[in-house]
C-alpha cells in the first residue's frame, strides 16, 4: 500500500489501556443497580459497542425518562471515569510509534468519542500533545459516534482521505473510516475482541511493533 501520510489516532482502548477501568465503572452501576455484573473483560468486550446507550441496553438497561434517562447514567459513568482515568497506563509502544511517525514526518491528528474539554486535560497530563497536529472531541459527554466529527475535520482541511489511514480498536472506528472513505487499521487489546474486528476485513494488530511495520515503521520489540 501506499504510505499514508496522515494517521487518525483513535484515543480510549487504541493509545490509552482503559479497558479495565471501564470494566471496572460498569461493574460498580450495575451492582449498585442490583443488575448482573459482568464476569470478566471478555464479557465486557462482548457488549460493547456504538453507540453507547446500545451498550448499556446490552447489559441490562431499560431506560425510563423520569426514573433513569441515559443521559443521568451516562453523567454517572464520566464523572466515575473522570476521577480515575489518570490510573491509566498508555499501551505499551505506543510513545515509541508516536515518536518514529513524527519522525519520519508524518501528519498525527487524534480524533474521540470524549468530550473535548475532558480530552484535552488527558492528553497533557500523559505529555502527548507535541505529537498531534489536530486534537479532535465531542461538545458533549454522550458518546453518540465520532463519525460527524471526522466528516467535518476533512472538509475544513482539505486532506485526501485515501492518503490517510484511522487506527482504532472497535468496530465503530471502522466505521467511521468507511464513512470518510479514508483506509483503516485496529488494534486487539482494547474495547472489543479480536474476532468483532477481524469481521471488518481490514488489517488487525495485536502490538504497536506489527502495526509500525505495516506503517513502514521500524520498531524494536519490547524486552
Amino acid at each position: 500500500m501506499n504510505r499514508p501520510t496522515t494517521i487518525i489516532w483513535d484515543w480510549n482502548g487504541t493509545l490509552l489501556d482503559d479497558t479495565w477501568l471501564c470494566f471496572d465503572i460498569a461493574n460498580a452501576m450495575l451492582l449498585e443497580r442490583g443488575m448482573k455484573t459482568l464476569p470478566d473483560h471478555n464479557a465486557y468486550r462482548d457488549v460493547f459497542c456504538f453507540p453507547i446507550i446500545d451498550y448499556y441496553r446490552r447489559m441490562g438497561y431499560v431506560f425510563d425518562a423520569d426514573a433513569e434517562p441515559y443521559e443521568k447514567l451516562s453523567e454517572q459513568y464520566v464523572s466515575c471515569y473522570e476521577q480515575n482515568v489518570t490510573r491509566c497506563a498508555l499501551r505499551e509502544g505506543m510513545g515509541e510509534i508516536l515518536k518514529a511517525l513524527q519522525a519520519d514526518g508524518r501528519r498525527q491528528i487524534l480524533l474521540s468519542a470524549t468530550g473535548l474539554y475532558r480530552l484535552l486535560p488527558q492528553v497533557k497530563h500523559y505529555g502527548l500533545e507535541p505529537y498531534f497536529e489536530q486534537v479532535l472531541g465531542l461538545t458533549d459527554d454522550f458518546a453518540h459516534g465520532k463519525a460527524a466529527l471526522a466528516l467535518d475535520f476533512f472538509a475544513r482541511t482539505g486532506l485526501d482521505p485515501q492518503d490517510t489511514i484511522f487506527i482504532g480498536d472497535t468496530h465503530h472506528d471502522f466505521d467511521v473510516a468507511q464513512a470518510c472513505g479514508c483506509r483503516c487499521a485496529l488494534l486487539t487489546g482494547g474495547h472489543q475482541h479480536r474476532t468483532a474486528l477481524e469481521s471488518c476485513g481490514v488489517p488487525v494488530f495485536d502490538t504497536f511493533v506489527e502495526l509500525g511495520r505495516y506503517l513502514g515503521i521500524a520498531l524494536k520489540k519490547p524486552a
